[in-house]
């Protein structure tokens, strides 16, 4: 019997890591410009680890996906802040949009 305990454990960290570095870097942190790729690249690291093991332990392997909502909060946001802008800019041409 293979044990889902280690990849849960892992998957949770890659996917709350993303999210932390994601609000870190987009203005809660010093450094944005190498927090914001390391968000993205702990996302690619949670969705590799969910992949191998949904192929490995099948069906046990979607428990993973609880770590959904850290992983993909920061591309939610960013969509989300980049929809916004495009609204301000196209109702407000003249104005600076960004605080």
């Amino acid at each position: 019997m293979r044990r889902l305990g280690p990849w849960m454990i892992w998957s949770l960290a890659a996917a709350v890591g993303s999210a932390a570095a994601g609000l870190a870097g987009l203005g809660y942190g010093v450094a944005p410009t190498k927090l914001v790729p390391l968000s993205f690249l702990l996302i690619a690291a949670w969705l590799l680890m969910v992949m191998a093991a949904i192929v490995r332990l099948r069906l046990r392997g979607l428990w993973l996906l609880a770590g959904s909502p850290f992983a993909l909060a920061m591309i939610v946001f960013v969509a989300l802040f980049a929809q916004a802008i495009g609204n301000c800019t196209a109702n407000h041409p003249a104005r600076d949009c960004l605080p």
